[in-house]
């Protein structure tokens, strides 16, 4: 009976046990288990912190980086317009303004690097002292000390062209036709696109362009100007000059001279092979006319002559006084003839760094 009553007991205690391990377990399953990144090791000398909330990015300092900007290089060598300005030569280029002083060889530049912003230079006029420039971006002028001031006229650029007119500024632009500029404020005087050269003598001023014909003002009215025989052969006329009461227009055709009451042709029968006349000047009594494809050639007393030291150029910009003849290249800058003895000047690229605008898109 006591063997009986002690195996019960036995059996009873197992029993228990069993059910208490067996309610253990279930209890520890119905805990939620910790993802292991939220858990923290007890050796690892961290401190778990309850308020981190593990979707926000915690705040970094960034340090601030230099302002980016870019190298740029220039090139004085594609000359469009020169004229000289008080003992220099100007030359004003795609890159900007360089000018050089025969005297002593000295160059100096003038482009984005020290002020001057839109260094796409089209046209050069010399008014006193000072030499004003037309740019793709507008007008600006230049003083002996070499300080760039812009100059706003009040339409709408590229300058093309520049001349003087009873104190007036000329500006020729492309878009809105010529501009008389006076005491700071611009007046359009006539509406023709794509002005290439302007001229004025006395009251009188002409103005040519391209494609759009040639214009004269008398002082009291303007006309546009044609041939009878031939009505197109003044749309397209690359430049002007005044000189000897008489007007010259480059073309393609030749050199046409006007007296007042006729006009004249000087062409491949009066010895100018090349008759794609692009720039006048003049040198004491002499007519100097540069070519789009073989240089220079000198007209005196109807006798038209070829500098040879020139043959084969194209020129793209000519400027002649009593000392000095000089002719812009495309490509190589300027050639400077005094008498027999030419110099050629081709200056060296410039490099500056600008910023570089952020843009937002």
């Amino acid at each position: 009976m006591k063997t009986k009553l002690g195996f019960i007991a036995v059996s009873s205690v197992i029993v228990l046990a069993i059910i208490i391990i067996f309610a253990v377990s279930i209890k520890k399953r119905e805990q939620p288990v910790e993802p292991k990144d939220m858990q923290v090791k007890a050796d690892s000398g961290l401190v778990e912190d309850e308020n981190i909330n593990m979707g926000e990015v915690p705040e970094q300092v960034i340090p601030i980086e230099p302002e980016p900007a870019e190298t740029l290089q220039v090139s004085f060598a594609y000359v469009k317009d020169l004229t000289f300005w008080n003992d220099r030569i100007a030359a004003g280029t795609e890159g900007g303004v360089f000018t050089y002083k025969p005297e002593d060889s000295s160059y100096q530049f003038f482009y984005y690097a020290n002020g001057l912003k839109e260094y796409n230079v089209n046209a050069l006029l010399q008014v006193e002292d000072k030499l004003i420039v037309g740019t793709q971006g507008g007008l600006a002028q230049i003083d002996q000390a070499g300080n760039i001031e812009n100059i706003e006229f009040g339409f709408e650029p590229p300058v093309t062209a520049l001349a003087e007119s009873q104190g007036s500024l000329l500006i020729g632009t492309a878009k809105d036709g010529l501009i008389a500029y006076q005491d700071g404020t611009g007046q359009q005087i006539l509406k023709v696109l794509d002005i290439l050269s302007v001229e004025a003598s006395g009251d009188q001023i002409w103005v040519s362009t391209a494609g759009h014909g040639l214009y004269s003002f008398d002082g009291m009215k303007w006309k546009k100007r044609f041939l009878v025989d031939d009505t197109t052969a003044f749309d397209y006329v690359a430049d002007l000059g005044i000189k000897f009461q008489r007007l010259f227009a480059g073309t393609a055709y030749g050199l046409y001279v006007f007296d007042g009451g006729r006009w004249s042709l000087y062409n491949e029968e009066d010895g100018l092979m090349i008759c794609d006349v692009r720039h006048i000047d003049f040198k004491g009594w002499k007519i100097v006319v540069g070519t789009n494809d073989w240089g220079i050639y000198e007209i005196f007393e109807d006798c038209v002559t070829p500098r040879a030291w020139s043959e084969g150029m194209d020129v793209t910009a000519l400027a002649s006084n009593d000392d000095y003849t000089v002719v812009g290249t495309p490509h190589e800058g300027i050639y400077i003839a005094d008498g027999d003895n030419i110099s050629h000047i081709n200056p060296t690229p410039q490099t500056f760094t600008r910023p570089i605008v952020a843009s937002i898109h």
